[in-house]
């Protein structure tokens, strides 16, 4: 357990002991990720696993991109590590996309489909999570769900 002060008070954290696998993800879209996005999704599930909330990892070929750490929203993340992996030059097409926590809207699946990640996993758990998972469908994006949250203060 990890423990941190905050104003007019404490924050506790259980270790979080998930250990990710392609056999723990659940395919939720039409469309199911190769076997190399499978492969970058579980490295990047590892990688988001020990990166500062709310985060978000791209990775292609085993090979982190950028992550966007510490924000306040997913979709500052998410766009913080499109502009780190711009700056070095590389190429998101064919990229995956992990995330810490749930997207409680499509706006993260959208901005990413449109730099060229074609596969995503994250927790799931949102009310709308279908709003996601459709606009993956539509898009031939591949997205799988852990229900594990990996959330880091």
């Amino acid at each position: 357990m990890k423990v941190r002060t905050a104003l007019n008070g404490i924050l506790t954290e259980d270790a979080d002991t998930v250990v990710a696998s392609a056999s723990s993800m659940k395919v939720a879209t039409t469309k199911p990720p190769t076997v190399q996005e499978l492969n970058d999704l579980v490295f990047a599930t590892i990688l988001v696993k020990h990166t500062k909330s709310n985060a978000i990892v791209l990775a292609k070929n085993n090979q982190l991109l950028a992550s966007g750490t510490g924000q306040t929203s997913r979709v500052d993340a998410l766009e913080q590590a499109i502009t780190k992996a711009g700056k070095f030059g590389f190429d998101l097409s064919g990229a995956v996309m992990a995330s810490d926590a749930f997207f409680p809207f499509p706006d993260c699946v959208e901005i990413a489909g449109k730099v060229g990640i074609t596969a995503v996993v994250h927790p799931g758990g949102s009310i709308r999570d279908q709003d996601s998972i459709d606009y993956c469908n539509a898009h031939g994006m591949a997205m799988c769900i852990t229900g594990n949250r990996h959330f880091k203060h």
